[in-house]
């Protein structure tokens, strides 16, 4: 039996897969061969249907929210076009998936003339300095899905075993200020997981008693920052 790392239920090997935590899509040109993509175990479920169709619905709307010049998001939003291309589509049901992409994109745009008083991701909000006045609506619950489950497979990377089944995982959205309140001396322990120039992650770990938390963060095409808390309790000595 093989362990989820997401839904952390015990499996037939014949029922778990290898997932990419961050999907390739998500990385830009300007990452280098060298660089891996970090796996985790997988059911079936969980990486099928459980996070995709989240994680393609993030990546068409956040990559057209970023600069695609810089080496930081190069090829980004031409992925996510293509991706959305019903003339490039080998039949008629995947032309009408990517038909029905494009179209909920375009009804997610809209012009705004100022910025929203609550729910602006706070990594994007200097876009509206800097002149754009377009936004794109973002359903909360499909983004915090997405990363919850980086938190995930980055915590199983990096503890070499899957969260605890009762672990307490929280994503947070803040900006820069925010952040450094909430990680008031954290500085000099931070490590860094660094997977090219798009690909940024860091974290932060203490441990107190039978309990351990651990702090994730994402900061993706150099814009898009992104905060995943894992509490655990109850640690064994293998932990």
């Amino acid at each position: 039996m093989r362990q989820c790392v997401y839904c952390r239920e015990k499996f037939p090997q014949t029922q778990i897969t290898r997932d990419h935590v961050i999907a390739s899509s998500w990385y830009p040109k300007s990452t280098p061969p060298k660089v891996q993509r970090i796996t985790a175990l997988s059911c079936k479920h969980c990486n099928t249907t459980r996070y995709s169709a989240n994680e393609r619905y993030l990546l068409l709307r956040l990559s057209a929210c970023v600069d695609p010049g810089v080496p930081e998001s190069e090829g980004v939003w031409e992925h996510a076009q293509r991706a959305m291309d019903a003339s490039l589509a080998p039949d008629e049901r995947e032309r009408e998936h990517r038909q029905a992409a494009w179209d909920a994109l375009a009804a997610d745009t809209m012009k705004i003339d100022r910025p929203p008083d609550v729910g602006l991701l706070p990594s994007f909000a200097s876009n509206f300095d800097l002149g754009s006045r377009m936004s794109i609506r973002i359903q909360s619950e499909k983004l915090n899905s997405v990363i919850e489950k980086w938190g995930l497979g980055i915590h199983s990377h990096i503890w070499k075993k899957p969260a605890a089944i009762d672990a307490e995982i929280t994503v947070l959205q803040i900006d820069a200020l925010d952040a450094r309140e909430l990680l008031q001396g954290a500085e000099g322990h931070w490590k860094t997981i660094d997977r090219g120039p798009g690909i940024q992650i860091r974290y932060v770990s203490g441990c107190g008693g039978d309990e351990r938390f651990t702090l994730y963060e994402f900061t993706i095409w150099e814009r898009f920052v992104a905060y995943a808390a894992i509490r655990e309790y109850q640690l064994d000595s293998a932990r």
